[in-house]
């Protein structure tokens, strides 16, 4: 069951939280859109943290224009949000049309809807800004721009996040979804994208020197495994288990009972990740850890680990090209890809050559 925040001391609606705190809802509003402060939509109201609130209130001297606001000539207040390094970037309107969710997000979250949020949508329309790069990818608010769409409203607020790489907005999709309640099943494909993250610092940092005192920052330490499993609060033991069983049920899928493989998904999600782990240890679905250690350094192990991961990866990309998210690329991303893909390419076709040789 849905952990519920309405009637939670330790939550609070915005406009306590704007009573308590003596801040204006504008102020309020940007602490949510940078992440500063946990919020969670429950039947249509936003509900923010109070220990938190309480924190930033403390921390962030206020200022005139929080009580006051900042009008345009038209007289209008004129909101503003903050990207991740502190930026102020002004709150705009953007056609929904010209707005699209991030691929992670729906990798992650799936297409389940909160049908309350669309109501409170049609009624009072779009209250918190949209987190939007500059070419319309949403990355915080992918449900608001759902709801948007579905009541049919033309234009939605945003606010544009700062020039970040493709890693920092894959991080701000997460960050974006801390307070969201989420099943086991999530939680293993977020661990999967934080371990992509740190992976990539990890690799940053080698090719960086360190004799030149840059500090790091807390959690940039540490194996990538463990790191993010901890993001997600797990130990990176428990946070492997659970990407075993998620990855043999989407295996098994093509080919099992789907009976069955409904049964592992829900001890997953509904017991535990040890209970999943040995219910597709019994079915066969994972080889034992002895079995494991003895196979993992054979080389026909790891050339068929290697051709299962580049399948795998095949048919994922494979899906992408098909979707219609696909024609939104731009001609700069169209060639990063091109660029990406070659050198495979070019290795098939020397191996066809080869084959065609020996023939």
């Amino acid at each position: 069951m849905k952990k519920q925040h309405v009637n939670d001391p330790n939550w609070v609606t915005l406009k306590a939280a704007r009573q308590i705190s003596g801040r204006g809802k504008t102020t309020i509003r940007n602490w949510i859109i940078s992440a500063e402060l946990p919020s969670h939509e429950e039947n249509g109201i936003c509900m923010v943290a109070k220990d938190k609130l309480l924190a930033l209130h403390q921390s962030k001297p206020a200022r005139s224009s929080e009580k006051n606001g900042k009008k345009h000539k038209n007289g209008h207040r004129a909101n503003s949000g903050n990207d991740h390094n502190g930026k102020s970037f002004p709150q705009r309107t953007m056609p929904v049309s010209a707005l699209r969710p991030h691929p992670l997000s729906a990798e992650i979250y799936g297409g389940q809807h909160d049908a309350r949020l669309l109501e409170s949508v049609k009624f009072e329309g779009i209250l918190s800004p949209l987190l939007v790069t500059a070419d319309g990818l949403v990355v915080s608010g992918g449900e608001r721009l759902w709801a948007a769409q579905e009541a049919g409203l033309v234009k939605v607020p945003v606010v544009f996040v700062g020039a970040v790489n493709e890693m920092e907005i894959k991080l701000m999709v997460l960050e974006a979804n801390i307070a969201r309640v989420k099943t086991t099943e999530q939680r293993v494909r977020e661990y999967n994208a934080y371990k992509e993250i740190e992976t990539e610092r990890a690799e940053a940092r080698k090719g960086s020197r360190t004799d030149l005192g840059k500090s790091f920052t807390p959690g940039e330490s540490g194996k990538a495994r463990d790191i993010a499993a901890g993001r997600v609060g797990w130990s990176g033991p428990t946070a492997e288990k659970g990407c075993q069983v998620l990855n043999a049920i989407e295996e098994r899928s093509a080919t099992e009972n789907m009976q069955i493989v409904e049964e592992v998904r829900h001890l997953l999600n509904e017991c535990s990740v040890d209970a999943a782990h040995r219910q597709a240890m019994e079915l066969g679905w994972l080889p034992s850890s002895a079995k494991k250690k003895k196979e993992a350094g054979t080389p026909g192990r790891i050339a068929q680990r290697a051709f299962s991961q580049a399948k795998t990866a095949a048919s994922k990309l494979a899906k992408i090209v098909a979707a219609e998210e696909i024609q939104m690329l731009s001609p700069t991303q169209i060639r990063e890809l091109r660029d990406a893909i070659e050198p495979i390419l070019k290795w098939v076709d020397g191996l066809g050559r080869m084959e065609k040789k020996a023939a």
